[in-house]
């Protein structure tokens, strides 16, 4: 058999084949060093198939024969074996700069070897592959959406077929399953537990055929096992997905809707408002325990907005570096539209965001303190530009392939300069009740961030003197009214407490400060 190895940032990678039957033998790069080139490969007997994007940024499907047929043994006699030069320790004591020890072999399969199978149709990305003896089961995006394609590899000519299930608005992904086993998906939504199904490749049955719970014109499928979720019915609730015209009047940005199936558009309910649009990270929908107690009190709504992978590589670029705004605007678009649709009574909406999705909080505070009564910013990157001005930082210079370089473009730095929430705290103005949260322990974004951006706020707002106050300023705020608070974990990393208690009291704390804020019990 054959292992593939990847290793990839955010605009380019690479893959090679490892041989467990000769472990000796160094991985074996399956292609060229290609600059600005994703790929992702599997190994499929005597052939390689792999999703790249050396002909489009929305990713293509190709094929490759690999040497001798795939053969382990012929393949380990195009390798280069490990010597004792090649060990853990020399590579500890090298001196930065030289060259390695052994030189890399050939590459398994040029890339013009590579036989098309598959470009993306409009609106589609293709991601992901995964290869077995009678199927090739391909992940893509489409219409916002993750779908997976399945061909049939006992037919002559490749046929893509959708695989579909009784969710409309889901997240769906194939199951990891041994070479000659069905295919297995494994599907979910905010209000759907995870769900496991089974594919049949066959034509599909009858509608009236018990053994079938879900069918399409394309593939049918078995429902295996349904996670328990005691106490919820997801019949009560109502998940859609609703598109939400931008500002520029042309972008459309999908949005997805939960409430509950009683719920009208008339203006009185409370509303949840979350967002994350960078490193093409894909806000999908999927169920999460923690989040039941907030659907049932409230209509709850991801912006999958700019910067994010929701809508492709084009929708991941035009959310990036000099045009991040367009994550920022966006995210006050879609709730300009709760408000305005009647989903949301004005000055009842909560905003959240973690991590990169702080960033987008600390922005949308500035840019538009009027749109939410309530913000949670979890570990929020919110003093970006001193981050990514300091190339010593552990992740500053990887981070530069996602803001862009201020330290050689003029550009890079005004643009971040606009939008960095530290530097940008309106003076004056009547800001949301804020509860950032942070851990000493964070390497990914450093507790000084939300500590000084917090102080920052508290002097905006008079709730503390600011370090130039004179004698007979305004008298500052009532802090009760709209607090602005800072929750640092002692023993924590980027992800917050550890453990499933430690996590339900942060989260608690969290549903309770934004809930009391716009009128809702617990």
């Amino acid at each position: 058999g054959h292992v593939v190895i990847h290793a990839s940032s955010s605009t380019a990678g690479r893959a090679w084949l490892w041989l467990p039957a000769h472990p000796s033998v160094r991985p074996l790069p399956l292609m060229p060093v290609r600059p600005r080139t994703l790929v992702s490969a599997d190994s499929a007997g005597d052939r390689l198939f792999i999703v790249h994007t050396g002909l489009t940024q929305e990713g293509s499907l190709a094929q490759a024969m690999l040497p001798a047929g795939g053969s382990p043994e012929a393949l380990a006699g195009l390798g280069v074996t490990s010597s004792s030069a090649f060990s853990r320790g020399s590579l500890a004591d090298r001196t930065p700069g030289t060259p390695l020890p052994e030189e890399e072999p050939a590459p398994l399969t040029p890339f013009e070897s590579w036989e098309p199978l598959r470009s993306p149709g409009p609106g589609e990305r293709i991601t992901d592959v995964e290869a077995h003896a009678d199927y090739v089961a391909l992940s893509l995006r489409s219409g916002s959406l993750t779908q997976v394609d399945v061909w049939d590899r006992r037919e002559p000519t490749p046929s893509w077929r959708r695989v579909e299930v009784d969710a409309p608005v889901r997240t769906i992904a194939t199951v990891p399953t041994p070479w000659t086993d069905p295919l297995r998906v494994e599907f979910q939504s905010q209000t759907v537990p995870p769900t496991v199904a089974e594919v049949s490749l066959q034509t599909p049955a009858p509608a009236s055929s018990p053994e079938t719970t879900s069918e399409t014109a394309a593939l049918s499928t078995r429902i295996l096992r349904t996670h328990e979720a005691p106490g919820w019915d997801s019949t009560e609730y109502v998940e859609e997905r609703v598109w939400v015209l931008a500002r520029d009047g042309a972008t459309r940005i999908p949005v997805t809707l939960i409430h509950h199936r009683d719920a009208r558009p008339d203006g009185t309910h409370a509303g949840w408002q979350i967002g994350y649009g960078s490193y093409e990270v894909s806000y999908d929908p999927e169920f999460e325990t923690l989040r039941l107690p907030i659907l049932r009190r409230v209509v709850y709504a991801i912006a999958h907005v700019r910067g994010g992978g929701e809508m492709g590589r084009a929708w991941y670029e035009d959310g990036k570096e000099l045009v991040k705004e367009h994550t920022f605007t966006d995210f006050i678009d879609v709730a300009d539209w709760l408000v305005e649709s009647g989903w949301v009574a004005p000055g009842c909406l909560v905003a959240e965001g973690r991590s990169a999705g702080g960033l987008l909080m600390g922005a949308v505070t500035n840019a538009a303190p009027d749109r939410f009564r309530a913000i949670l910013a979890g570990v929020p990157f919110v003093d970006a530009l001193t981050t990514i001005l300091d190339p010593t930082l552990p992740l500053t210079v990887g981070e530069w392939e996602e803001w862009g370089n201020p330290l050689t473009s003029r550009a890079v730095f005004d643009a971040m300069s606009r939008y960095t929430p530290y530097e940008n705290v309106p003076d004056g103005a009547l800001l949301p009740a804020i509860m950032a949260t942070t851990s000493v322990n964070d390497t990914r974004v450093e507790f000084v961030e939300p500590t000084k951006w917090v102080q920052r706020l508290r002097e905006a707002t008079g709730q503390v003197p600011s370090t130039d106050e004179v004698e007979g300023s305004a008298p500052a705020r009532d802090p009760l009214e709209r607090p602005i608070i800072l929750r640092t974990e002692m023993v924590a990393g980027h992800a917050g407490p550890s453990g499933r208690e430690g996590r339900w009291a942060a989260r608690c704390e969290e549903f309770a400060f934004a809930l009391g804020q716009v009128g809702v019990t617990l």
